[in-house]
């Protein structure tokens, strides 16, 4: 008994390579073909119509076969084989009963059905097309053919009942899968937008959904952050992988709710570094008022956090304002990128920063000292930019000038 039930079981587990439902759906019709084939084996033996007897007892072998191809996932070889069988015996139906045996009716169950084999619209369309020819042709030679077995044409109407009854539950089941079939693209189209809205600006992923291939865009005027968390290297060596990226992880989705908070654009993040901007890709006037007042919510959450989980770090920030170049580079795992002085100018301002200042150029303070507080550093040497007057923010003004 053990054994016949894990032969069941492993009769009914799915083939690797086609879906479950489909799968169950083929069972089912083979389980429902073989018994009625069965019957009709019977049923035309007592009737001494022999030969359809026998083309009966064909029929429960060609299904088996199809059974065996299903089991072993050539789904689709089973049912071009059952189809096969439905074209012959309905053929075989009109030869030797007549059309009011009403055998043809299946033809139109094949034409339907046809349309719901997995990977050949191709073959389901020729298929389709041949049932029905043969249909028309069969109608053409047998439809007034008079029967003179009275009893034959008992077999019209449960003939018919049941393929009306199979067109019916291949509709339905058709409906059903459509219907599974949108919801899981549904959610798939989501997923993917927005999986391509947090790699790029909405902006930019529209474009690139209309088909534009170079994205290269100038702004005269942006605001460029970079901040970076001092000795993050050294101290993390102290702990697991796990633990560190846990940390990080929390340290800059603290970052990227400000960023939504102050609607700037994430550019990415760099190691242990963190780069935003503002005025791209769509301009803003108060570019540089957007990334100071974020600069000053950046370092107070990052010292919230650190005190919070008893952690020793500190984090430099540097802003520097001006013309920029953005633009999507790369064809795997393609990236929205700046480009230009401004953008290196505000990486050396953070990386020529002290622990836990946000320092800022000139052109920055020039256009945010009436709006912010500030300290002048006064000149440093800058690599690659030579000497430079340099400002740290302190605050927003309460009362601005």
């Amino acid at each position: 008994m053990s054994a016949f039930v894990s032969l069941w079981e492993k009769f009914l587990t799915t083939p690797k390579n086609i879906s479950r439902r489909f799968f169950r759906a083929a069972l089912i019709t083979s389980l429902f073909g073989l018994p009625v084939h069965l019957i009709l084996v019977f049923v035309f033996f007592a009737l001494s119509e022999n030969e359809m007897g026998y083309v009966s007892v064909g029929s429960i072998v060609i299904w088996l076969a199809a059974v065996v191809l299903a089991r072993s996932g050539r789904v689709l070889a089973g049912l071009l084989l059952i189809s096969a069988e439905v074209l012959a015996h309905a053929v075989f139906a009109m030869v030797y009963l007549g059309w009011h045996s009403g055998f043809q009716q299946y033809l139109i169950t094949l034409a339907v059905a046809a349309f719901i084999i997995p990977r050949g619209q191709r073959i389901s369309s020729w298929l389709s097309a041949v049932s029905m020819t043969v249909y028309v042709v069969l109608y053409v030679l047998y439809e007034q053919q008079i029967t003179t077995a009275g009893v034959i044409n008992l077999f019209y109407i449960p003939n018919t009942l049941i393929a009306l009854l199979i067109c019916i539950t291949t509709m339905a089941y058709y409906t059903r899968n459509l219907e599974v079939t949108e919801t899981a693209l549904g959610v798939a189209h989501e997923k993917s937008e927005t999986l391509l809205n947090n790699i790029m600006p909405s902006v930019i992923a529209d474009r690139l959904k209309d088909g534009t291939i170079t994205i290269a865009d100038g702004f005269n005027e942006a605001s460029v952050l970079f901040a970076d968390i001092e000795g993050f290297t050294v101290f993390s060596e102290a702990y697991t992988p796990a633990e560190v990226v846990k940390m990080l992880n929390g340290i800059f989705s603290n970052f990227d709710v400000l960023v939504q908070k102050h609607k700037l654009e994430k550019i990415k993040t760099i190691g242990d570094a963190y780069m935003v901007a503002a005025g791209i890709p769509v301009y803003r006037e108060d570019h540089a008022e957007a990334i100071a007042a974020f600069a000053l919510d950046v370092r107070n959450a990052f010292e919230e956090y650190t005190r919070a989980n008893n952690i020793q770090l500190r984090l430099r920030i540097g802003i520097n304002s001006g013309p920029v170049i953005a633009g999507v580079i790369g064809r795997l795992r393609f990236l929205y990128d700046l480009w230009g002085d401004c953008v290196n100018t505000a990486s050396r301002m953070e990386s020529h920063g002290i622990p836990g200042e946000i320092q800022v150029t000139e052109t920055t303070y020039d256009i945010l000292k009436n709006k912010f507080n500030f300290e002048e550093r006064g000149i440093i040497d800058v690599k690659g930019k030579g000497k430079m007057r340099t400002y740290f923010l302190r605050e927003e003004m309460k009362y601005r000038i």
